[in-house]
């Protein structure tokens, strides 16, 4: 499993909207009550591809009263951002679209047990999830609870396969996976090419060979944890 590591810095792309946006989230809440997630620290820790959103977590609680609460105030300073405009801002979180890509602040509780990790951006400071608690959410939030299949996320998953084969199987044990065949056919309806036409495609991969095997080593993940042949449901 990888080691955490202090002051990091975000991948070029990532850094700039960190700079952009950051400062202004942090006059509404208080950095000790934010973790730094999603694919971007997944790139600050592998240097595997670009990433240009940023994924910050909070507590339900802290969300409402910081910016929820205050949402007129919140909308009145990302106006006066250069290029920025806000694009949402719901009781679940918000998000920021600033010139380099946009910033999602999430209200969201954790999906394992150790999502806190050591790592710590290097300016301003804040904490990193843990590649546990990244890949977790990727695995049971958005493609096993919503359906959300990306190619970012599948990449993701093979990089993680490859460097951290521990943390990934970690992460399938970090919830229930109830209907594997629905995920199976779903990927299975995937035509070649799909990786480089979705309207979210993996920039920049450090990693080609798994980036083009993204689908088919999902695939197999999934039939390896399922004893039973995989029969599509039929709707």
């Amino acid at each position: 499993m990888a080691t955490d590591r202090n002051k990091l810095v975000l991948p070029e792309g990532s850094q700039k909207i960190f700079e952009e946006v950051v400062p202004l989230v942090l006059e509404f809440v208080p950095p000790e009550e934010l973790l730094l997630g999603g694919g971007t620290a997944l790139a600050t820790r592998w240097q595997h591809r670009d990433s240009f959103d940023i994924d910050l977590f909070t507590s339900q609680a802290t969300f409402t009263a910081a910016i929820y609460d205050q949402c007129a105030r919140f909308e009145a300073r990302v106006e006066e951002l250069p290029l920025s405009r806000i694009a949402t801002v719901g009781t679940e979180g918000c998000t920021v679209y600033c010139e380099h890509g946009r910033v999602e602040v999430v209200a969201c509780p954790p999906q394992t047990k150790r999502s806190r990790s050591r790592d710590r951006t290097s300016d301003p400071v804040i904490a990193l999830e843990t590649n546990l608690e990244i890949l977790a959410k990727k695995l049971h939030r958005r493609i096993l609870a919503h359906g959300k299949i990306i190619p970012r996320d599948l990449y993701d998953m093979a990089v993680a396969r490859r460097l951290e084969p521990e943390t990934m199987e970690e992460a399938w044990s970090a919830g229930q996976v109830r209907d594997p065949a629905v995920l199976f056919a779903a990927l299975s309806s995937f035509s070649p090419g799909w990786m480089e036409r979705h309207e979210e495609p993996v920039v920049n991969a450090r990693y080609p060979e798994l980036r083009d095997n993204a689908v088919q080593d999902m695939l197999e993940d999934v039939r390896s944890r399922v004893r039973r042949p995989i029969v599509p449901t039929r709707r």
